[in-house]
């Protein structure tokens, strides 16, 4: 671990945030048991190969009694643990260790990273594990889904093996020894991975300087918006909010086309460049109904009091475009997320509509409507007349009222449409 990476800086999770959309996935999935719903929340964090493989996992756990911690904790160590990984791979892309030696990368990981999360996790979990499960734990919690097939079987089945009961003397296992067992495969292919790139970027490199010898590089590299352009365009027409993972994957992109492995950048060569850039291109495809509501200076604001959180920990390091693509995926992430939820949160844009036209009555008596909506009760013609809504704004009035109800959809949708052909019928009747 760098000198000046802080434990608590790794180990910190935006515990309320997380709480908040584990919450609104247990609201949405009422009929699924607590195990299913947090194998949907962990792969909507990017974290695991598919929800059944994570069930898997977890009932494995919680049948034999592992866990140690409640569920709901379990699953946030191990979105830290994944937080930690992030860190350690940004660390070990900038070593260079003598004759691309692994087992001096193995060690020197393990003992600038791992160790002191070891500490860290067993002070959490006080339950006394046979000796082996922490090493699962650890190959668990520090897989790499995205580049291995993973199986829970075998991984139970190798550690079993490489540990058994009896290894230790007097009971006294090696924590260290224990490490090695979870993270020697994963920091070895990790390893291997870094050195095949750094290869073949050597050949590309080697390509370029000949062909820039020739001519002048004319074109400046710029932050690509295509995915997430894309995303925004689904989402508008959808009405749908993307899944946290696809939003993730746009992020990537964005970063990805401008941060080049083998490129060195400091905060100061693109800050201004991503601020403007997400900025404009962000505020040009919004709909213009967003855009009455959420002008383009607050929005730059906004986004900088995001990237300020890079700025405070990176702004006088030097860092490899891989890097900084590790740093700024969960901002933008978190950024683009936040902007789904908050300015482009269409429940939102109803409620502002109906509440600049809201009907000019004694607050007693549109109480009383509302009252009378989340109980499904008739309203009367003079109740309905006295709105004075247009049919869209009478809409969006229901339909906000009953989105705040318990009710089925069948239920909202049937007095839905009830009380819209009535208004419908007494709008025309008006205009006689």
């Amino acid at each position: 671990m760098t000198e000046d990476t802080y434990l608590s800086e790794i180990y910190k999770l935006e515990e309320g945030r997380l709480n908040d959309f584990y919450e609104r996935i247990k609201k949405s999935y009422q009929e699924l048991s607590e195990i299913e719903i947090a194998a949907k929340f962990l792969v909507s964090q990017s974290i695991g190969t598919s929800e059944s493989e994570i069930q898997k996992i977890l009932k494995f756990f919680q049948k034999k009694d592992f866990l140690g911690i409640n569920l709901l904790d379990f699953i946030f160590e191990w979105i830290r643990a994944q937080k930690i990984r992030l860190e350690y791979k940004r660390y070990i892309i900038l070593q260079e260790y003598p004759g691309e030696n692994i087992n001096l990368a193995i060690d020197d990981s393990i003992s600038r990273f791992f160790i002191d999360y070891d500490k860290f996790l067993r002070g959490i979990i006080k339950k006394n594990f046979p000796k082996y499960i922490f090493a699962v734990i650890y190959k668990i919690f520090f897989y790499d889904y995205e580049n291995e097939s993973f199986d829970f079987l075998k991984i139970l089945k190798e550690c079993k093996e490489e540990i058994p009961p009896d290894i230790f003397i007097n009971n006294n296992p090696s924590n260290i020894f224990i490490l090695r067992i979870g993270l020697k495969e994963i920091i070895k292919k990790d390893y291997q991975r870094i050195i095949k790139s750094r290869r073949d970027v050597k050949v590309t490199i080697g390509i370029s300087e000949i062909k820039e010898a020739n001519t002048k590089e004319t074109e400046e590299v710029q932050f690509s918006f295509s995915f997430l352009e894309k995303t925004l365009k689904t989402y508008f027409i959808n009405k749908k909010k993307p899944n946290p993972k696809e939003i993730e994957k746009a992020s990537i992109h964005l970063l990805n086309s401008y941060f080049k492995f083998g490129k060195i950048y400091t905060y100061k060569d693109f800050d201004l460049n991503l601020l403007n850039f997400l900025t404009e291109n962000l505020f040009e495809s919004f709909l213009q109904d967003f855009r009455d509501i959420c002008n383009k200076e607050e929005l730059k604001e906004l986004i900088s009091i995001r990237l300020k959180k890079i700025e405070e920990i990176n702004n006088n390091k030097k860092l490899d475009g891989v890097a900084w693509v590790y740093d700024l995926t969960p901002i933008i992430t978190d950024l683009m997320i936040f902007i789904f939820d908050e300015l482009l949160n269409f429940n939102k844009l109803k409620k502002q509509k109906v509440g600049e036209t809201s009907p000019n009555i004694e607050s007693k008596i549109f109480e009383n409507i509302k009252r009378k909506i989340k109980y499904l009760q008739d309203l009367s013609i003079e109740e309905l007349f006295s709105l004075n809504f247009d049919l869209e704004q009478f809409r969006s009035f229901m339909e906000n009222i009953l989105e705040e109800t318990d009710l089925s959809i069948i239920k909202k949708r049937n007095y839905l449409r009830k009380h819209m052909d009535l208004y419908r019928s007494q709008i025309r009747k008006k205009r006689l």
